[in-house]
């Protein structure tokens, strides 16, 4: 009976330090990639026969690889089903700028320049071309089930599905050159910022592999798409777990 009575004991001051073990905390690294084209309203809007205040990115084409990172805090209710409340910053996405110049591709915002030349005909010439791409800063807040298979020898697959609230910010301007004179060239410029987008609420989706080091630290290596409902998303991580 007294030894009865001791594993009861035993069982009722462990049980809170099982409990404790279902709340994890994590970091994580890794890459976002965008080859997408953008999907944006302007945030404000100009007056007839006035230029915009900003321009938006609605039809800019990114094309860009950048680094992630971010972190989350979890609950493990079941060994294969946990619920995660996350934070990802996805990087700066760069435009690809296309000019008619022999389809030269260069990554915005570098600058360029073409200087004027003629092309055959008297007082007409090329006026210098000047764009500053836009780049696109991502943030991202996700709520998120992630789902858990065993497999062999502390190895695991999981899958998750969330809803996201992002945030955007744009960087960078377009700049218009009106040709004042001809002969001397007077150039006229006017620059306009690009427009940050709205935030938006969106959803992602994935899957990964993890390994359990012991019962407190395991490692996660996935892959996510982001639908931000401006660009798509796609990131590869690794993830850092803590059991608490």
């Amino acid at each position: 009976m007294n030894r009865q009575c001791g594993l009861v004991l035993s069982a009722l001051l462990l049980s809170p330090i099982a409990s404790a073990e279902t709340f994890y905390i994590s970091g994580s690294i890794g890459v976002s990639m965008v080859d997408d084209i953008a999907s944006a309203d302007l945030t404000s809007s100009s007056q007839p026969g006035e230029l915009p205040e900003e321009i938006s990115l609605n039809g800019s084409a990114f094309d860009s690889d950048e680094p992630a990172y971010g972190v989350s805090v979890g609950w493990r209710a079941k060994d294969w089903l946990a619920v995660e409340l996350g934070y990802t910053d996805l990087g700066e996405s760069t435009q690809i700028v296309r000019t008619p110049f022999f389809g030269t591709t260069v990554p915005a915002p570098d600058l360029i320049e073409i200087p004027p030349v003629g092309i055959g005909f008297p007082n007409v010439i090329a006026a210098p071309l000047n764009i500053e791409g836009p780049t696109l800063g991502i943030e991202e807040w996700s709520l998120a089930a992630k789902f858990s298979k065993s497999l062999v020898s502390g190895w695991s697959a999981n899958w998750s599905v969330g809803i996201t609230h992002v945030q955007f910010d744009a960087e960078g301007q377009f700049t218009i050159n009106e040709i004042v004179t001809l002969d001397p060239l007077v150039l006229n410029s006017t620059s306009i910022p690009y427009a940050s987008p709205d935030n938006e609420v969106g959803y992602k989706f994935g899957f990964g592999f993890a390994w359990s080091f012991n019962d407190r630290f395991s490692a996660d290596i996935g892959y996510q798409r982001h639908d931000t409902q401006v660009v798509d998303v796609e990131s590869v991580t690794l993830q850092l777990i803590l059991s608490l």
